[in-house]
């Protein structure tokens, strides 16, 4: 039962809350963003791998939108873990980044349209370097007294 009651309450509002929090709504944003793309757009050519397997904007709009909600949701719950939340982040921004990438050798895109992909590539890489970060209330400070200097007297 104790086990349950753990999954149940909800995390206390720290850093790691706010950075999640913020991202998710970003996703969700750019997500509402990205279903209103043309599938024949310029926007629509960079991720066109993608669009070659789903052939709907609304489909990896909502996607966006899922990944931020996740994230959202992870800034508080469960209770035990802290950081799942990254790794929706850190999977999808890398994933996107493929799919500019494999554009370069599967749609033929330009080096300029690859772009996108290095965009997102170093996004991945924020959220990987973000997630290790330790919460400052984490953070355990030692005060060690030393003694004064003495100067010449």
């Amino acid at each position: 039962m104790d086990y349950i009651k753990k999954w149940l309450i909800l995390r206390p509002w720290r850093r790691h809350s706010l950075v999640l929090t913020i991202s998710g709504f970003v996703y969700i944003i750019y997500g509402v963003n990205v279903s209103t793309w043309s599938l024949y757009g310029p926007r629509a050519q960079g991720v066109q791998v993608a669009l070659d397997f789903i052939n709907n904007m609304e489909f990896w709009g909502f996607m966006w939108i899922a990944i931020g909600t996740i994230a959202v949701i992870s800034s508080r719950w469960p209770n035990m873990s802290e950081k799942w939340g990254y790794s929706a982040l850190i999977g999808w921004a890398a994933g996107w980044s493929a799919t500019y990438f494999a554009g370069l050798f599967v749609s033929g895109n330009s080096v300029a349209e690859a772009g996108g992909g290095l965009v997102w590539a170093l996004v991945a890489y924020l959220w990987w370097s973000v997630a290790g970060l330790v919460n400052p209330d984490n953070i355990i400070v030692v005060a060690v007294e030393t003694e004064p200097e003495h100067g010449p007297e």
